[in-house]
């Protein structure tokens, strides 16, 4: 099933199982990639990744992207690998 934008937040929103899968499925592989590149590390890219899409699935129901679906989970997926960097090099 493929969802417009707008419809894929109203049904994240609404707790639609099928809308969290197919959000995983289509961004996952991307959003791994974007953090790998930062952390250097698949292991803990694929952690931040899960992370972001865990807290967004969390947080569903206060959902407010004000851009495109991908580019809310890009920039979430880098402010987290950047604050994990930061952790990790101030201990």
């Amino acid at each position: 099933m493929n969802f417009t934008e707008p419809e894929l937040v109203r049904q994240l929103k609404l707790g639609d199982e099928i809308a969290f899968c197919y959000l995983f499925d289509t961004y996952y592989a991307l959003l791994c990639h974007i953090a790998g590149e930062f952390l250097k590390d698949n292991s803990m890219a694929e952690n931040v990744v899960g992370d972001v899409i865990f807290h967004l699935w969390e947080n569903r129901e206060k959902l407010d992207i004000q851009s495109s679906v991908q580019a809310y989970l890009v920039i979430a997926v880098r402010n987290r690998s950047i604050n994990y960097q930061e952790q990790e090099y101030s201990v």
